[in-house]
């Protein structure tokens, strides 16, 4: 009788070409960090969330999350409105409040970003690879599948601009 042992191997990693294929001209950081979060290391953080947050996500193809960002953005905008007329709350005391809590939602965002998007395009890279067997198809899916828009980015810059001018 032969005895059969099960070890659990560790999730093996896609080749760098696809990962390389995906995540685009950055692709180095973000191997190193699709690796770490392979191996358990899940958050990490990332400066470019922390200072532009809701565009970087947009920017990283993450919709659905800057979405997010941005519509928690207006509710606790609101929220904040009414708490401050509510209870009378001074200029000075609305500044404080606004420069610390921008500071911990983008040390929030910084965490949450790479976690998001290494997530992400682990999900998107196995579909791909479970898709088409065609190495020439993958490589274009992973392309446009990952890397970055500039076109949502531009038009919501624009959109900004246009509300503060307004």
């Amino acid at each position: 009788m032969q005895d059969i042992i099960d070890i659990p191997q560790e999730p093996s990693l896609p080749d760098d070409k696809y990962l390389q294929a995906y995540f685009g001209r950055q692709s180095g950081y973000y191997i190193e960090k699709f690796e770490a979060y392979t191996s358990g290391d899940k958050f990490s953080f990332n400066i470019a969330p922390f200072f532009i947050g809701f565009f970087w996500f947009f920017y990283r193809k993450l919709w659905l999350e800057g979405i997010l960002i941005i519509l928690f953005i207006l509710v606790s905008g609101m929220i904040e409105g009414v708490i401050y007329d509510l209870f009378a709350v001074s200029e000075d005391t609305q500044t404080m409040i606004f420069y610390v809590s921008s500071f911990a939602f983008g040390v929030l965002w910084g965490f949450v970003g790479n976690y998001l998007y290494i997530r992400k395009a682990d999900k998107n890279i196995k579909n791909v690879l479970m898709a088409t067997d065609d190495e020439e198809e993958r490589m274009y899916l992973l392309t446009k599948k990952g890397g970055v828009s500039l076109v949502p980015f531009i038009i919501l810059l624009l959109l900004i601009i246009v509300f503060l001018l307004i």
